[in-house]
């Protein structure tokens, strides 16, 4: 039974026949009309009123409840099964009688007892008890307001639904044709969420503070009664699904501020009468604090999870660590950096320290005694290593919290994965080291250039005034070729610091190495093996020849001294498509087709201390007059003036491979980025 407080509604449902009197002609008297909401519907209808109506009477044609497809009784007995119902049947139909009261039926008439006044005491005996269309027992009255308030303060629902389910239970409690819930925005304006029933305003309408009615409802703080006026004509053309006869606008209050609206509409004029102005103030009051909790919790809820993601793409988390009991408490961000779930972290400081890198336990002990000492914010940058063993880069910043009383009782701190800002700035570091490191390179070697000149005039001259002296001509020849020496060094130098002219043509990479082959061939040794794996791609490039030559000629010898116990060379080439948006692409590459060509060995590997000088003029491995440390100098250089990129991996005692990088030939961005950087 609905908490109504309007007058009772009767859903009706007929199936129209042309030899029978019409139902809706029979409760179209005055008498009926005036003291009962009387909606007559086809039995087309029926299901969809049954599911969604709100009434406290159903009268069912026998036809429509037993004897069409739609099954109604049924239907009416599982949606509102507590609701009394009766069976009109205006036939002479046989059995008709005993079906209906097995059906459940309240009660039953007949074709013989529709004019008399046995429909009137049926129906006055199914809403026995029921309250008349005002106020009239303030106590009963009383009492249904506490209970609706109470079912809709106890729902757990959030800010999302709660309009729609106030509009839904008010709709039900005032027995009106439909209800709009709105909230206020933070521009002022007041948007509706949720509505109930089919005079209703669209999802996210929205009116502004400044309408009349609203101005209205804010200045009086109460309920505003409104017919069909100028307000509800527009509205209902406009925004409505159907004409409103008349209408109530009940203000949510919060304090001072009203911080949402519910409008509920009628068909009827003068369906809501003044009575309802007491108890519907005091829903009100109950409601507007419950939509600003409501609407708060959304709103913190908003934030803490946008400020969650923003945490979570910053890759920064926060902590506590309890003084006293050791304990410590991480959010969920810190879990992902250290990369252990919440079950695999002993709760502990000590269990946090087993997670930090041996080398720099010691300097994040003491950074914890500094917090104490200094009583101030404190950072530091350490490693951690993570479950899958790989190690990464952490900025931790920590303060001392302390009680009422002045006592320390934990520390609080934020902490961010540095990793890849680490990564970057030492690529940028090392590509600014080498940019200086060929400058300077260049610089001398111009000079040195100048003095082999004159060297090497004076020789000339020498060795024509001292042709017909043998023995003192040998000594000019000796000192021609370490003249020439020079010059190779100097061109070496010339070359890392990409000050050489070079003139650049597009070749097929791949039948640069097939040509080149026989030559690198000529490194094989008993111990050290070759292999190519040369595809069959057409990889054009644009590139010095003799750069490219040198650049394999050099990564090979290299790779030949790094095993002194023999192994196998492999040098390879492929097309590696990074233009394209689709699919993996890798790191620190511009958008653009490369051309990857890799020379690995099986030697001893280099260590990450010698990694990052390899590149650099006259660094060696090889011990003194073994070589002049220019040869991947002049890799890197080759790699630099072709707009590439190198890569190098090693692992100690398994072997290194250089990956060169170069650029398809009119696959490369017109202004490439960082030509020649070492990737990671």
């Amino acid at each position: 039974m609905s908490l109504s407080l309007m007058r009772k509604s009767i859903l009706l449902v007929e199936e129209v026949k042309p030899d029978l009197p019409r139902l809706s002609e029979l409760f179209s008297k005055p008498d009926l009309t005036e003291s009962y909401s009387i909606h007559s519907i086809c039995s087309e209808e029926a299901k969809r009123y049954i599911h969604s109506f709100n009434y406290d009477l159903l009268v069912l044609d026998f036809h429509a409840a037993f004897l069409s497809d739609s099954k109604l009784a049924e239907e009416h007995k599982l949606s509102n099964g507590s609701i009394p119902f009766i069976i009109v049947n205006r036939g002479s139909d046989v059995g008709a009688k005993s079906r209906a009261f097995e059906a459940g039926a309240s009660y039953y008439i007949d074709q013989n007892d529709l004019t008399g006044d046995f429909l009137d005491k049926a129906i006055s005996d199914c809403l026995k008890g029921s309250e008349s269309s005002n106020f009239s027992a303030s106590s009963d009255s009383l009492y249904k307001v506490l209970q609706f308030i109470l079912e809709i303060v106890a729902v757990d629902s959030n800010m999302e639904d709660l309009p729609g389910y106030i509009a839904a239970k008010t709709a039900r409690f005032l027995g009106c044709d439909g209800v709009s819930v709105a909230k206020r925005e933070e521009d002022g304006e007041f948007v509706y969420t949720g509505s109930y029933g089919e005079l209703v305003f669209p999802s996210n309408f929205g009116i502004s503070e400044e309408h009349p009615l609203l101005k209205s409802a804010a200045s009086e703080k109460g309920i505003i009664f409104h017919g069909a006026n100028e307000f509800v004509e527009e509205l209902s053309v406009n925004r409505l699904s159907g004409r409103v006869g008349s209408g109530l606008l009940i203000p949510l209050f919060f304090g001072k501020i009203m911080v949402g609206v519910v409008s509920v509409f009628s068909r009827r004029r003068n369906a809501f009468p003044p009575e309802l102005e007491n108890p519907l103030e005091l829903i009100g009051a109950a409601l507007g604090p419950l939509f600003y909790r409501k609407n708060a919790e959304q709103e913190s809820s908003a934030n803490r999870n946008m400020l969650n993601h923003a945490l979570k793409i910053a890759h920064l988390g926060n902590w506590q660590s309890d003084i006293r009991t050791n304990r410590v408490k991480w959010s969920e961000e810190v879990y992902s950096i250290f990369g252990i779930s919440k079950e695999m972290f002993g709760g502990y400081r000590e269990d946090f320290f087993e997670l930090v890198h041996p080398e720099d336990r010691a300097r994040v002990r003491e950074f914890v005694v500094q917090i104490f000492e200094e009583d101030a914010i404190q950072e530091i940058e350490y490693r951690i290593i993570r479950s899958d063993g790989e190690i990464r880069f952490v900025a931790v910043r920590a303060d001392l919290i302390r009680n009422s009383k002045g006592e320390a009782t934990q520390f609080f701190g934020t902490i961010q994965d540095v990793t890849e800002k680490k990564l970057t700035e030492e690529r940028l570091g090392q590509s600014q080291k080498m940019e200086a490191v060929g400058q300077l390179a260049g610089g001398l070697a111009h000079d040195f250039n100048n003095l082999l000149n004159v060297i090497l005039a004076n020789l000339d001259l020498l060795e024509i005034k001292l042709k017909d002296s043998p023995e003192l001509l040998k000594r000019v020849n000796s000192g021609q070729d370490a003249v020439q020496r020079g010059v190779e060094l100097n061109r070496r130098l010339l070359s890392f610091s990409r000050k050489q002219p070079i003139n650049p043509e597009v070749f097929d990479v791949n039948k640069l190495l097939f040509d080149f082959v026989p030559i690198l061939e000529r490194l094989e040794t008993e111990k050290v093996g070759l292999e190519f794996e040369i595809s069959q791609e057409f990889l054009p490039c644009e590139i010095e020849k003799n750069g490219m030559e040198n650049a394999l000629l050099n990564l090979a010898i290299n790779a030949r001294d790094a095993m002194p116990e023999g192994g196998t060379i492999r040098i390879s080439s492929g097309l590696l498509k990074n233009a394209s948006t689709e699919g993996v692409r890798i790191s620190g590459l511009n958008s653009a087709d490369y051309c990857l060509v890799t020379v690995t060995d099986t030697g001893i590997g280099m260590a990450e201390e010698i990694k990052a000088h390899i590149f650099e003029p006259f660094f060696s491995t090889k011990g003194s007059g073994k070589g002049s440390g220019l040869g991947l100098s002049m890799v890197y250089g080759f790699v630099k003036q072709s707009k590439g990129f190198i890569k190098v991996i090693s692992v100690p005692g398994h072997g290194t491979s250089f990956l060169l990088f170069l650029p398809i030939y009119n696959s490369y961005p017109e202004t490439p980025q960082n030509p020649g950087a070492i990737l990671p």
